[in-house]
């Protein structure tokens, strides 16, 4: 085989690679993507069906809530981000999801003060998920 034919293979080789990689992170792009349209539907649900439920044990157990903790890790940020926007009761999904309580007892109750100490556990924790 000559020398350019060998290059020729090598670039060809290369170049199939590279586009394998650019298809690799395309595929993980789309499924980040439908990931978060999926918490932003499923969010606005929740939300919609819970804003005037008094009861905490049924606004967790809300069909969206429940598949919004089965999307796991992948909206972790996206909770985060809720969270800080507009706290709401998203403890305890970042519990079930993360398996941490960073939440002392005397916050418990105040949104505000829990969304807090989650987005301070999200900063000293960020490389963990």
């Amino acid at each position: 085989m000559s020398r350019d034919a060998a290059a020729a293979i090598y670039y060809e080789e290369e170049w199939v690679d590279d586009r394998k990689e650019e298809v690799k992170r395309s595929e993980e792009w789309m499924a980040s993507s439908n990931a978060e349209r999926e918490f932003y539907r499923l969010c606005a649900w929740w939300e919609l069906d819970t804003r005037s439920e008094p009861s905490i044990a049924k606004i967790i157990a809300h069909p969206a809530y429940r598949e919004i903790v089965a999307l796991g890790r992948a909206v972790l940020p996206l909770i985060l981000v809720q969270f800080q926007v507009r706290p709401n009761h998203w403890h305890t999904a970042l519990s079930e999801i993360t398996g941490a309580d960073p939440v002392p007892a005397d916050h418990a109750g105040d949104l505000a003060a829990m969304a807090k100490d989650w987005l301070k556990w999200a900063a000293e924790n960020s490389g963990t998920f």
